[in-house]
């Protein structure tokens, strides 16, 4: 398995695979139903790419996308006794005072025209 951490290495191993298979960039881009543009712009790292041209570009190639996640980490239980804040979406580790408005500003009003 080969790790990918980033849009060059993915280039690379998108040309690597297409020159195994004897393709062309022409032949790679008909077979994907993607522009030769687009197997150029992989090929050289673009990082801008659009996931779902990515992964039909790689069934063409015979390439399977997997994902190795690390363990998800433990979060503090809330119990229903537990008053003193808001569970924060955002950041689930924070939590925010009823009263406070985290995405306010204090003293800033609209003028009304």
């Amino acid at each position: 398995m080969t790790n990918i951490p980033d849009t060059a290495t993915l280039g690379t191993l998108v040309r690597q695979r297409r020159n195994a298979l004897g393709l062309r960039q022409q032949d790679l881009a008909l077979a994907a139903n993607v522009g030769v543009r687009f197997i150029v712009d992989i090929e050289n790292g673009k990082q801008t790419s659009q996931i779902g041209l990515v992964l039909r570009l790689l069934k063409a190639l015979g390439i399977s996308l997997q994902a190795n996640m690390a363990p998800a980490p433990v979060l503090p239980v809330q119990t229903s006794d537990d008053d003193s804040g808001i569970f924060d979406p955002d950041n689930p580790i924070i939590r925010h005072h009823p009263d406070e408005n985290p995405g306010k500003r204090s003293g800033s009003r609209r003028r009304q025209s």
